[in-house]
C-alpha cells in the first residue's frame, strides 16, 4: 500500500469547500513572471500617497517572490534588491483588486489592496545574469494533486478525500499554484470524480483508477498528498505529511515532512477544549498544514530547479540541423530558441525549404537545453551522433545519417554523423563567478530599498506623470 502525504504551495488562507457546486475549473500553468495577489497596506497623510507607497512596496515584495521562485535557496542571500526606478523598469504592469481606503485618527489615511504584478522576462534574466546568479524559468507540465486527510484519535481513524470536511484539502484549494515552476491543479471533486475514483484507489495508488483523472485533467503526473493528524492529550498535535509522485510508469519521487504545535481536535457541536493552553496559542489545522505545505513545496521546487538551473559561468556551442516541412514548423523552432533562458544566441548558417544549419550558444548542460526547448514544443536530439531540432510530435522525415547537412543547406558537419559518435559540445566562453559575501538580512530590509518618503510636491508630480499610463501597464481596477 502506498501511504502518501503533501506538497506544494506558499501558505493557507481560507477554507474552500469541496462540494461540487463550490468548485471552479482547475487552473493550469500560467506565466512564471507574474506574481499574483500580493497583499499591500500603507498609511500616509493623504490617500494618494498611501496608495503609491503601498503599490511600490508591493512591487518590491513581488519581485522578491519572483526571484526566489527562479533561483535556488542557497543563492537567496545574494539576490539583488533594486531601487524604485529600477523596479519600474522591470515591471510590465499590475492589476489591483479589493482596493480599500480608510481614514484613521490623526488625519492618517490607510490603503489596502491585493495586487498582481507582471515583470519583463528579458530584464529579470539580465538582472540575475549581472549578479552571476544561476536561475531556472523552465516550467514543468501541470500535475494533479489529490489531498487525502486522515485523523487518528482515540483508536479510531477517519479517512477523507472528496468530503466537505476535508480541512487538509481546504488548504490546497486556498492557493494558486499556476505561476510556479511546478504548477499544480486540484480536482473539481464533482460527481464524475467521486463516482469513478474512491479514497482507497488514491491511497493505494491504483493507477487504473487514477488514469481516469489524469486523462480528464490532461496531466501525466498525479501527486497523492496524504496528511495524517495525530492529536495528543496535552493539547498538541502532529501532522505527518507525504507527497508521492505517480505516473503510468509507476512511483516516482517521495517527499516527507512532519510539523507539530498546539491543536485540539474540535468536538462536533462543542467549542474546542483548551486543555490549559491560551486561546491565542491554539493553532488551527490550516496553520499546521500551511507549514507542512511550505516545507514540501520548497523541496519540490528545489528538485525541479536542480534539473533546469541555468548558470552563465560558462557558455557552450553545438552545431545542429533543424528539420521541418513547413514554414510554421520553422517558426516554432526559431521561437523556441529565442525564448529559451538556456540559449544565449544562435546563428543560422544556411536555410532551405526543408531545413537549416545552426550554431547554438547555450548555458548549462545539453540535457538542460533539451528540457527548456521541450517546454516550448521543440525536441532536441543527439542520440545518433549529431544534433537535430524538430517540432515535437511533428511528422518530420528522418535525415539520412550520411547526409552532410539539411537538404539544400551548406555546412561541414557530416563527418560526425557518419562516425556515429556522440555530438560534440564546444566551450566558447568562461565567465568565472565572483563570490559575494552574504549580507545580513533584517526585517526592515524590504522597506530599506525605497527612497525617502515622498513630499507633497513629489506625490503631485508622480500623479501628473501618470505612472498608470506607462506603456504596458494595466490600470488599477477599483472594486
Amino acid at each position: 500500500m502506498i501511504r502518501v502525504i503533501v506538497g506544494f504551495a506558499l501558505g493557507l488562507v481560507a477554507f474552500f469547500p469541496l462540494s461540487a457546486g463550490a468548485q471552479t475549473a482547475p487552473q493550469g500553468a500560467a506565466d512564471v513572471f507574474t506574481v499574483s495577489q500580493v497583499p499591500v497596506m500603507a498609511e500616509a497623510p493623504s490617500a494618494e500617497e498611501a496608495r503609491l507607497i503601498a503599490q511600490d512596496q508591493g512591487r518590491a515584495q513581488a519581485l522578491h517572490i519572483l526571484l526566489q521562485r527562479l533561483t535556488p535557496s542557497s543563492d537567496w542571500p545574494y539576490l539583488p534588491r533594486p531601487r524604485l526606478n529600477e523596479l519600474l523598469d522591470l515591471q510590465v504592469g499590475f492589476e489591483v483588486e479589493h482596493e480599500r481606503f480608510s481614514t484613521l485618527a490623526g488625519q492618517q489615511n490607510r490603503y489596502l489592496a491585493d495586487i498582481t504584478y507582471s515583470f519583463r522576462r528579458d530584464r529579470v534574466r539580465a538582472l540575475l545574469r549581472s549578479e552571476g546568479i544561476a536561475f531556472s524559468e523552465s516550467q514543468a507540465a501541470p500535475a494533479l494533486v489529490l489531498p487525502v486527510f486522515e485523523v487518528r484519535s482515540g483508536g479510531a481513524e477517519t479517512l477523507m478525500l472528496w468530503e466537505e470536511g476535508n480541512e487538509w484539502a481546504a488548504g490546497w484549494y486556498a492557493n494558486d499554484f499556476s505561476h510556479e515552476l511546478l504548477p499544480m491543479i486540484l480536482p473539481l471533486g464533482d460527481l464524475a470524480d467521486v463516482t469513478v475514483v474512491t479514497t482507497d484507489d488514491v491511497v493505494q495508488g491504483n493507477w487504473d483508477a487514477l488514469q481516469f483523472l489524469a486523462n480528464r485533467y490532461n496531466v501525466g503526473t498525479v501527486y497523492v498528498a496524504h496528511a495524517v493528524l495525530v492529536p495528543a492529550v496535552d493539547g498538541t498535535a502532529t501532522l505527518y505529511a507525504r507527497m508521492t509522485e505517480l505516473t503510468e510508469g509507476g512511483v516516482g519521487q517521495v517527499i516527507d515532512t512532519r510539523v507539530a504545535g498546539p491543536y485540539v481536535l474540535p468536538v462536533e457541536g462543542e467549542a474546542p477544549a483548551r486543555s490549559g493552553t491560551a486561546a491565542e496559542e491554539i493553532e488551527p489545522l490550516n496553520g499546521l498544514a500551511g507549514r507542512a505545505i511550505t516545507l514540501m513545496s520548497g523541496e519540490l521546487q528545489e528538485r525541479w530547479k536542480s534539473r533546469t538551473l541555468v548558470s552563465y559561468d560558462s557558455l557552450h556551442r553545438i552545431q545542429a540541423t533543424a528539420l521541418f516541412d513547413t514554414l510554421e514548423q520553422w517558426e516554432v523552432i526559431r521561437s523556441g530558441l529565442e525564448d529559451s533562458a538556456t540559449v544565449d544566441g544562435f546563428d543560422t548558417h544556411a536555410l532551405s525549404a526543408r531545413g537549416a544549419e545552426l550554431s547554438i550558444d547555450f548555458a548549462g548542460s545539453p540535457q538542460q537545453l533539451m528540457i527548456t526547448l521541450d517546454q516550448a514544443g521543440v525536441a532536441l536530439s543527439g542520440s545518433r551522433g549529431y544534433w537535430d531540432l524538430r517540432v515535437k510530435n511533428a511528422n518530420t522525415r528522418e535525415l539520412p545519417a550520411y547526409a552532410g547537412q539539411a537538404a539544400g543547406a551548406g555546412g561541414g558537419y557530416g563527418s560526425y554523423r557518419a562516425s556515429g559518435a556522440m555530438p560534440p559540445v564546444e566551450t566558447v566562453t568562461v565567465q568565472p563567478r565572483v563570490q559575494q559575501n552574504a549580507p545580513v538580512l533584517t526585517q526592515d530590509d524590504l522597506l530599506g530599498i525605497f527612497d525617502e518618503p515622498l513630499s507633497d510636491d513629489e506625490v503631485e508630480d508622480r500623479r501628473d506623470r501618470g505612472l498608470g499610463d506607462r506603456p504596458g501597464t494595466m490600470q488599477p481596477v477599483e472594486d
